[in-house]
């Protein structure tokens, strides 16, 4: 709490505070009144909407089934197969793989 003193205008630390019944022991002495407290404000009730009239839900015609086409399956074309396999010829006696 401070004290205000009227000859300087400044705020001052309250170092003696009379009582708020008795007079001040000096001119220039005021007890600062206590702080004002607002009272809480209460907010109001929230409004409540009516509840809307249930409607009924439009009826919407389903779209008409339209059947797929029916799934051909790829020709099948015959591989031949040959007569022959193919096969390397026999190694020549003498002969070294060059590595």
């Amino acid at each position: 709490s401070y004290i205000y003193l009227k000859s300087f205008k400044f705020w001052f630390p309250l170092l003696y505070c009379p009582p708020s019944t008795s007079e001040p022991p000096y001119p220039w002495c005021i007890p600062i009144p206590p702080p004002i407290i607002p009272p809480p404000i209460i907010p109001p009730p929230p409004i409540i909407p009516a509840p809307a009239p249930i409607m009924p839900a439009p009826i919407i015609p389903a779209p008409p089934i339209i059947p797929a086409p029916p799934i051909i399956p790829p020709p099948i074309i015959p591989v031949p197969t040959p007569m022959f396999v193919w096969r390397p010829p026999p190694p020549i006696p003498g002969n070294k793989l060059l590595v």
